[in-house]
């Protein structure tokens, strides 16, 4: 059985690209161009700091109890969500009624400071929402969630009472909540681990005619669902307006740990939650195994220092370079675990080295 402790030391083991063995450049995963959302936490804050927008437009606000803890594989800080009663965040100035709702009524005010940068236009052509989770949500609940329900918006969420996650995407022609073959987690995480355990989820959407929606689990391609939306049409029959193509949500919050349902927040219970992202593109398979590389694990091990000498040299990238060699067991550098041993094993340490990594 693989315990994280192993998957983190077969995430370091991917060693180095040297030169003599690298025929492909792959250094700097570019994990920075499009990110229009970043929460990490490491100053024990909920502020927003992707630069996209200005200082504080897009703060996490606590609702009920957050707070912070060191219990996490990215390094810093999380936010824990584990208090009883109402606990997730609400991001400011994501929704344009000021209390949510459906349909802006009468008694309904303008949110005259929102941001679409999570809504069509801006997420249109494409978006990626990447995390650190750890915890089962309630049936049904969120990581995170932009509405997706009725239509409208999208979420990271537990599968109905499954022990499996999906990627819920609304008005397109793909399955609203797919059931993604390699999506359970005590199947593709190995025996004895669950969602209890840290695991890092990235979703992409690719928009167009020849659309996809690609979902991983600790850096690993878990499945693909076809999404196109050119011909969508309203209920009415009429062509559905390019504001809509993805299901807006503009009313709604984004949350973190809950959905908000047309002003109706319901909370997803006990979850913890770190390095949140959200870009206005889809990330490559290399980039999401990137960020699912732990910066630490539960003994403060070097990333790369699969001897836990204390020191990253060539004895930690003796296995990769003896599979290059055909002499090794390729089952210890294959970290993706696709059955193959290339450059996505190898991308999260270049990242690193190349100052690019998480």
């Amino acid at each position: 059985m693989r315990t994280f402790q192993k998957r983190f030391l077969s995430l370091a083991l991917v060693g180095l690209a040297i030169p003599a063995v690298a025929n492909t450049p792959v250094l700097g995963q570019d994990i920075t161009t499009g990110l229009v959302g970043h929460w990490n936490f490491d100053d024990e804050t909920l502020d927003e700091s992707s630069g996209f927008r200005d200082d504080g437009v897009h703060d996490g606000e606590a609702v009920g109890t957050v707070t912070f803890t060191d219990d996490t594989p990215a390094g810093g800080f999380a936010i824990d969500m584990t208090a009883e009663g109402v606990s997730y965040v609400q991001v400011l100035n994501s929704n344009i009624i000021v209390g949510g709702g459906l349909g802006a009524g009468e008694n309904e005010m303008a949110n005259e400071t929102y941001q679409a940068t999570f809504d069509p236009p801006e997420l249109e052509n494409g978006f990626t929402i990447a995390f650190w989770g750890k915890g089962t949500p309630a049936r049904w609940a969120a990581f995170v969630s932009k509405n997706g329900e009725s239509r409208f918006g999208y979420q990271i969420r537990r599968r109905a009472s499954e022990a499996r996650t999906t990627f819920t995407l609304r008005s397109t022609d793909g399955a609203d909540d797919p059931e993604f073959e390699d999506s359970d987690t005590l199947d593709v995480l190995d025996d004895g681990e669950d969602m209890n355990e840290w695991h890092h989820y990235t979703a992409t959407w690719t928009a167009g005619e020849n659309g996809e929606r690609n979902y991983y689990i600790d850096g690993v391609l878990v499945g693909t669902e076809i999404d196109w939306i050119d011909g969508q049409l309203n209920g009415d029959g009429s062509p559905r307006e390019p504001d809509n193509l993805l299901g807006s949500s503009r009313n709604e919050f984004l949350i973190f740990g809950g959905r908000d349902s047309g002003g109706v927040i319901q909370d997803s219970g006990g979850l913890l939650m770190d390095d949140i992202r959200i870009y206005n593109r889809p990330l490559d398979a290399e980039s999401a195994a990137v960020l699912a590389t732990p910066v630490v694990g539960g003994d403060e091990v070097l990333l790369g220092d699969v001897s836990l000498s204390g020191t990253v040299d060539f004895l930690d990238i003796a296995p990769f370079i003896a599979v290059l060699s055909s002499g090794g067991d390729q089952a210890e550098a294959d970290c993706n675990e696709d059955g193959m041993v290339d450059f996505l094993d190898i991308a999260p340490f270049i990242a690193i080295l190349s100052g690019g990594g998480a």
